[in-house]
C-alpha cells in the first residue's frame, strides 16, 4: 500500500491529516446525534491517550441541551 492508498483508507475510517506534522483529526458520528455517557467517556479516554488531554466537539446543525 502506498502513501496515497493509506491516506484514502484512513479518510474512509474518519481519520483526517492536518497541516501540522503528526497531527490528525478523528471524525466520529453519534447515532441520531446523541452521545451517550459511555461514548463521552470513550472520547475522553481517546483525548487523554492521543490528544494531550484535549478534545474538540462541534455539530453540523442545531443542537439542544436539557437544562
Amino acid at each position: 500500500m502506498d502513501a496515497e492508498d493509506d491516506r484514502q483508507e484512513r479518510r474512509l475510517n474518519g481519520v483526517y491529516d492536518q497541516k501540522q506534522e503528526d497531527v490528525a483529526m478523528i471524525r466520529v458520528k453519534a447515532p441520531g446525534g446523541v452521545a451517550t455517557p459511555r461514548m463521552l467517556e470513550a472520547f475522553a479516554v481517546a483525548a487523554e491517550r492521543w490528544g494531550h488531554g484535549k478534545g474538540h466537539f462541534r455539530t453540523r446543525g442545531r443542537y439542544s441541551s436539557a437544562t
